[in-house]
C-alpha cells in the first residue's frame, strides 16, 4: 500500500502535524536514562533533523568475552575469546493521573523497513502487561504513529492498576527504527484519527485571497471560482439541480456558478420563486399600495413598523408611544398595579404612564421617595429634614439618615451636633463649645450685626486714618522691613465676652 512522504503545495513539502488527545501523557524516548542513546545519524529527509531520536538497533551491541579455564592442578589453560550479543532494554518512565484503561501510541520513523515486531512490557506499580509494537514502513518526513497491542486484551487497550508507569522496548537486529515519543491516552479520549496526520488547512489562505470584506466571493478570479466549485460539489456530494420555478423564471437553465435562474420582472430568489420587496401576488407580482411600499407578499396588506397602525401607518397602537415612521413605536409597559384605573396607555411623546398617588417611575412600577411597599406605597414616616434624597428603603421603610442625624425617623441630631435642618447637607451643625462640652442646643438669642471702625489701627504703621465706618491706610511699606508681618489691632469694644441677653 502506498505511503505518504509529505503534502506538497506548489511543488514544495509543507509541514504536517498530528493531533494531540486531551489528557495524553507524553514521554520522550531520549529522556533519562536514555540520553546516551540519542542517535547521531537521524533518518534521511526528515523535516526536523535536530529532534532527539533513539535508534532501537543501538540498544544491541556485539561484545567480545574472554574466558580462561583453570585445570585441576590450578594451571590456566589457553584462553578463549568469543563474540556475544549485549542487549540493553530501552526503558521509559512516566506517570498517569489515575488508574484506568489507556492506549499507548508510539511516534516513530522507519523509512527503510517494511515492518517490524517489537516485544514491549508495561509495568504499572510493578504489575506487568506484555504486548507487541508492530510499526510499518514510514517514509513520512514528520514520522508515523502506531499503537501497542497487548496480549491480555488482544487489542490496544490496557488496564493500568497504578499511576507510576515503566515501559520496556526490547531491541531487534532485523531492521532500523527511530523512536521519538510515546503517548499514554485515556481510552475515552482515544480515536484512530490520532494515528494520521491532520489535513493541511488552506482555508485561511483561500479566505484571504478569494473573500472580500463583505464575505462575498471575489468575481473574475478563476482559482477562487474553481475552489468554491470544488468545495460546494464535495460538500453536496455532486452538482445540484437548478429547480427553476416554472412560473417565475424565463427558462429552466441556471448559472453554472451559483445556480441563479433567469427571473421574470419583479421576481427574485435563486429559483425565481418570490416577489421582490414592494411587490405581492406571485407570480404576477404587483406593486404594494402602501405609504412605505411594504406589504404582505401574498395579500398585499400593508406592513407597518412595530406597534404602528392606521391605513397610512401614521399612529401608534394603543399602549404604545414614540411614533417614528421608520422604526415604529415602543410599548408603554405600564404596571397595571401602579396606574390609575388600570389604564395601560401612556403619554404619546414621553411614554409616562398615569400613576396612582405616591407611585412613580415612567412605568408607574415603583414608590416615590418617602414611600414604601409597592403598589400600596405607604408613608415611611421619616423626618425629611434629616434624610438623604432617597428618604427611605422602598421595601423595608427604613429611613436613610444624613451623616449627623440619628433615630428611626431621622429626627435627632447625634451627640456633638445641633440644629436639625433640611438645608444642611449633614443634617445638623457641629457644636463648638471651646472644649468645655460636646453637647449643645440651638440658642434662643437673636443675632445682630454691629459695625464700628473707631479705634482700629495697624501694629507697625501709624499712617492710619480712622472714620466712623472706614479705615484708610497710607504707605504701608514706609518704615516696615521686607518680610515683617503687619497685624490689625482691635479696640476694646471688640474684645472680651460679647454674648448678652437683649
Amino acid at each position: 500500500m502506498p505511503k505518504t512522504i509529505c503534502v506538497e503545495v506548489n511543488g514544495n513539502c509543507v509541514p504536517s502535524v498530528y493531533g494531540t488527545p486531551v489528557g495524553a501523557q507524553r514521554i520522550d524516548f531520549e529522556n533519562t536514562p536514555n540520553e546516551d542513546l540519542v542517535s547521531k545519524s537521524p533518518p534521511p529527509d526528515i523535516l526536523d533533523s535536530n529532534i532527539g531520536l533513539v535508534n532501537l538497533e543501538d540498544t544491541i551491541k556485539l561484545v567480545d568475552q574472554t574466558s580462561c579455564p583453570i585445570s585441576e592442578d590450578n594451571k590456566t589453560d589457553q584462553c578463549e575469546t568469543e563474540t556475544v550479543t549485549s542487549v540493553r532494554p530501552l526503558e521509559l518512565y512516566g506517570q498517569v493521573p489515575k488508574p484506568g484503561q489507556y492506549v499507548f501510541i508510539v511516534h516513530y520513523y522507519m523509512p527503510k523497513e517494511a515492518g517490524l515486531t517489537i516485544p514491549v512490557s508495561v509495568f504499572a506499580d510493578g504489575v506487568e502487561s506484555t504486548g507487541i509494537f508492530s510499526p510499518r514502513f514510514c517514509p513520512n518526513i514528520v514520522g508515523c504513529r502506531a499503537t501497542i497491542r497487548f496480549d491480555i486484551s488482544g487489542g490496544n487497550v490496557v488496564r493500568l492498576t497504578g499511576t507510576d508507569i515503566k515501559a520496556v522496548f526490547n531491541g531487534t537486529r532485523v531492521g532500523q527504527i527511530w523512536l521519538d515519543y510515546m503517548l499514554i491516552v485515556p481510552v475515552d479520549q482515544y480515536n484512530p484519527d490520532f494515528l494520521d496526520v491532520l489535513p493541511v488547512d488552506k482555508s485561511a489562505e483561500f479566505l484571504k485571497k478569494c473573500v472580500d470584506d463583505g464575505f462575498q466571493l471575489k468575481e473574475g478570479d478563476k482559482f477562487c471560482q474553481e475552489g468554491a466549485f470544488t468545495l460546494t460539489t464535495n460538500f453536496n456530494n455532486g452538482a445540484l439541480d437548478c429547480n427553476c420555478n416554472s412560473e417565475g423564471s424565463r427558462s429552466f437553465t441556471c448559472d453554472t456558478f451559483g445556480g441563479f435562474c433567469q427571473c421574470k420582472d419583479n421576481i427574485i430568489g435563486r429559483t425565481c420563486s418570490a416577489c421582490r420587496p414592494g411587490y405581492y401576488g406571485f407570480p404576477n407580482c404587483r406593486p404594494c399600495n402602501c405609504p412605505f411600499g411594504v406589504c404582505q407578499a401574498d395579500t398585499g396588506e400593508c406592513v407597518c413598523p412595530p406597534f404602528v397602525e392606521g391605513q397610512s401607518c401614521d399612529r401608534c397602537k394603543p399602549e404604545a408611544y414614540g411614533y417614528d415612521r421608520l422604526i415604529g413605536c415602543q410599548q408603554c409597559s405600564c404596571h397595571p398595579e401602579g396606574v390609575l384605573s388600570r389604564d395601560l396607555n401612556c403619554d404619546q411623546v414621553t411614554g409616562q404612564c398615569r400613576c396612582k398617588p405616591h407611585v412613580g417611575g415612567r412605568r408607574c412600577n415603583t414608590c416615590m421617595a418617602g414611600f414604601y411597599s409597592f403598589p400600596h406605597c405607604e408613608d415611611c414616616g421619616c423626618d425629611v429634614r434629616g434624610t438623604l434624597p432617597g428618604i427611605c428603603d422602598l421595601r423595608t421603610s427604613q429611613c436613610f439618615c444624613k451623616e449627623n442625624v440619628e433615630g428611626a425617623q431621622c429626627d435627632k441630631c447625634i451627640d456633638g451636633t445641633f440644629s436639625l435642618s433640611s438645608e444642611h447637607p449633614k443634617g445638623c451643625t457641629k457644636c463648638f463649645c471651646f472644649g468645655h462640652t460636646t453637647r449643645c442646643e440651638s440658642t434662643t438669642l437673636s443675632w445682630y450685626g454691629i459695625t464700628s471702625m473707631s479705634g482700629w489701627k495697624l501694629s507697625n504703621n501709624k499712617n492710619v486714618d480712622v472714620e466712623p465706618d472706614t479705615v484708610s491706610v497710607r504707605n504701608v511699606k514706609d518704615g516696615i522691613d521686607d518680610g515683617e508681618s503687619v497685624y490689625w489691632v482691635a479696640p476694646a469694644d471688640y474684645l472680651g465676652k460679647k454674648v448678652s441677653v437683649c
